[in-house]
């Protein structure tokens, strides 16, 4: 029962990872913030400031069947990993 109740403890402390791999055509951005600002653009149609996230390398289009490290999430979408960079994408663009 001890063992239980520190590995409970730990989990939060030490993370998780989960391998997948990406479904093209979704943006993954560097910051959880840009990824809910082109959410909002796409929902309003707003093509404009889509394309200027996209310029400013806010954010990116990854090709599908890329390999990646989820390493958290919630309710809309993944925080993961891909060449290094830690970027969010929508819980859509990922196959676990």
């Amino acid at each position: 029962m001890k063992k239980f109740i520190w590995l409970a403890l730990l989990l939060p402390i030490v993370g998780w990872t989960d391998p997948a791999t990406t479904r093209g055509g979704l943006p993954a951005c560097l910051s959880s913030q840009w990824l809910d600002d082109m959410g909002r653009f796409a929902s309003a149609g707003d093509q404009a400031n889509w394309d200027v996230y996209l310029s400013l390398e806010r954010c990116f289009l990854l090709r599908g069947g890329l390999p990646v490290t989820i390493t958290g999430g919630g309710l809309t979408g993944y925080k993961f990993v891909y060449a290094g960079f830690t970027l969010w994408i929508p819980s859509q663009g990922l196959v676990r």
